[in-house]
């Protein structure tokens, strides 16, 4: 009883004036006589209804259900494990506990119960507490008074202490926690230590350590002062949501008590929401940290509105990768396959994905519904072991599992559906061609015998000679060049223009003209430009071997044009080296006189071109694999 009422003064002090949910959790077994009659039973109740706190009782095993009332209006605990008699007391008490839980709405948890419960899937409350308290502003005159607090930030495991095994197996085993102590050391043969004042910070440039001591770090720093201001609007479909990074999401919401930065809030939040805009800003949430660029995005909903910040990346935080185009004129999806699988995203529909408990069709995989695995199953393996030291760990819970797991409703509605895309998209195993034996046994296996005495030496062939064939360990190593590669692509152009059996010269033309494209337009930066360069020249110097200027004229016309934006680095290494179209200087068939040629590279006008001296490249990769 006495601890009832220090509960409720401390509720009644800290509360008052604040619109809270209270509860009040009661450990006890009973043990003391419950010196309380039924006024000041009366009162107590009558205060927890006044402060609408939820009380919880946790200790003796007590039934709320009259129908279900042993001895003394106490049952015992159908799932607690034997324990001995209670005493006359703690039936008194456990009568008087049980009066006052059915007159308030309490609830009761018996000691096994409450630490089986500790197992279960809970989530950590997190505290109110705002992050950000200032003016949001848009441009010189206009500042709304916001507050902001974290809606969305991923949840950390908890991290594990460093305990003594020593210690654990001693008398006093809670000293087990250890401290941690670290040294520095020079890297010389006596390893001279070095106090940690004397440590400072270096960064590598080149192959030289550059010291900053502390002060020139904190100079450094990129700072700026508290703020959130709006730099200007965009479209939503301006800001794709792969671009949405951080680990949080903020939410700003008028000052409370403020009633004009509520109205010119809400006036924001509704023109932003009726024009499909978003807000570009700078944040930074206190004084002197790293500033943020974000959106702020209108949320209106039928009890509140907020704007709901997002941090959008800088140019070094995107990632610029080259993917292969799914679109081929070899492999087209049919009208049945894509209908097939239309209607298979059809079934597989999460909103309408599971039954809730009354037969209604909810959304299934709902973020707010679903525990994160990782973190539930590090809590019950904690749990366990606090309180069975000695047994293993316990299994995976099958209701963790599920959480990542296609609801199973959804899998038996869509089975059937799945089958049907399995027949219309067949898997064919692909048999591995051998490769050819390039071995000197291999290559010269069928090579007649040299010793012409031998009783069994085959009849000597005769050789060919003169141009009927060029031998050459090359030739015989190398196999038939059917393409011309993107590792050594003027290699295959090449062997492709100097074969004898079929004339390949315009397909290979074409072929390096298609490898030239994608080297220019595939690059990252200028990656491959060296190696575009040479098949250009390689591709001009076989035009005019054969005398056929147009082949290489016709391209480049076509090729310029296209050269503009973050290409037009190549078309400047064009000019420097003065690859320009094919004169009739060079080949009499050509349509294109000197000054046309010299004209195509300056487009007409004396253009000022700077060109800075290009560094030696390095090899790729894949060049020094091939080279291999």
């Amino acid at each position: 009883v006495d601890a009832l009422l220090v509960a409720m003064d401390h509720l009644h002090t800290t509360t008052q004036g604040k619109k809270l949910k209270s509860k009040v959790l009661m450990f006890t077994d009973c043990g003391s006589p419950a010196d309380c009659d039924d006024s000041q039973l009366s009162t107590i109740v009558r205060g927890l209804k006044t402060l609408d706190a939820e009380i919880k009782v946790i200790g003796p095993s007590i039934c709320l259900d009259d129908d279900e009332e042993g001895d003394g209006g106490v049952a015992a605990a159908s799932s607690a494990p034997m324990a001995k008699a209670k005493t006359r007391t703690q039936i008194e008490g456990e009568a008087v506990l049980k009066n006052m839980l059915q007159r308030v709405g309490g609830d009761s948890l018996s000691f096994h119960d409450a630490l089986g419960a500790l197992s279960h899937l809970s989530r950590r409350q997190i505290r109110q507490t705002s992050t950000f308290r200032g003016p949001l502003e848009i441009g010189s005159s206009v500042k709304i008074n916001v507050w902001a607090f974290i809606r969305v930030k991923s949840e950390r495991p908890v991290s594990f202490k460093k305990l003594s095994a020593v210690s654990r197996a001693s008398a006093n085993p809670n000293t087990m926690a250890v401290k941690m102590d670290r040294t520095y050391h020079l890297n010389d043969e006596d390893e001279t230590e070095v106090m940690k004042e004397q440590v400072i910070s270096g960064y590598w440039y080149g192959k030289d350590l550059v010291p900053f001591i502390s002060v020139d770090q904190q100079q450094m720093k990129f700072t700026s002062p508290k703020c959130l201001k709006v730099l200007g609007f965009t479209k939503l479909s301006n800001v794709p949501h792969h671009q949405y990074i951080g680990d949080s999401t903020v939410v700003f919401v008028p000052a409370p008590g403020d009633e004009q930065a509520a109205v010119a809030l809400s006036a924001f939040i509704h023109a932003l929401e009726e024009t499909e805009m978003g807000a570009i800003v700078k944040y930074a949430f206190r004084n002197k940290v790293e500033p943020k660029i974000g959106v702020l995005t209108a949320h209106i909903k039928l009890h509140y509105e907020c704007l709901i910040f997002t941090q959008l990346p800088f140019a070094e935080d995107i990632r610029q990768y080259t993917f292969a185009t799914l679109e081929t004129k070899k492999h087209q999806p049919t009208e049945e396959q894509l209908d097939a699988v239309d209607e298979l995203i059809t079934k597989m529909d999460l909103t309408h994905g599971v039954r809730d408990e009354d037969g209604d069709l909810v959304e299934a995989l709902k973020p707010n519904k679903m525990f994160n695995p990782v973190l539930q199953r590090m809590f019950q393996c904690i749990s366990s072991r606090a309180l069975n030291p000695d047994d293993p760990i316990v299994e995976l819970d099958p209701l963790l599992a599920e959480y990542v797991q296609p609801p199973r409703e959804l899998l038996t509605v869509c089975e059937e559906q799945l089958s049907k895309i399995k027949d219309l998209f067949p898997l064919e195993k692909v048999e591995k061609k051998k490769k050819e034996d390039t071995t000197a046994a291999a290559v010269f296996k069928d090579t007649p015998s040299l010793d012409l005495d031998a009783p069994d030496a085959p009849p000597a062939k005769r050789m060919k000679t003169g141009d009927e064939v060029e031998l050459s360990m090359a030739s015989l190593s190398k196999a038939q060049i059917r393409e011309v590669g993107s590792v050594d692509p003027v290699g295959d152009f090449k062997s492709l223009i100097s074969c004898q059996e079929v004339d390949m010269f315009d397909e290979g033309c074409l072929q390096m003209k298609r490898r030239i494209n994608q080297l220019v337009f595939d690059s990252f930066d200028d990656q491959f430009y060296g190696r575009a360069l040479d098949c250009v020249v390689v591709l001009r110097k076989a035009a005019l071997e054969v005398r056929e200027p147009d082949v290489f004229n016709d391209f480049l016309r076509e090729l310029k044009p296209r050269l503009t934006g973050r290409t037009s680095d190549f078309w400047l290494r064009l000019v420097k080296d003065g690859i320009s179209l094919v004169s009739s200087a060079e080949a009499n068939n050509s349509s294109v006189s000197p000054e046309e040629a010299k004209q195509f590279l300056t487009g007409g006008d004396e253009l000022k071109i700077e060109i800075q001296p290009e560094t030696e490249e390095t090899e790729d990769t894949d060049d020094l694999l091939a080279m291999m």
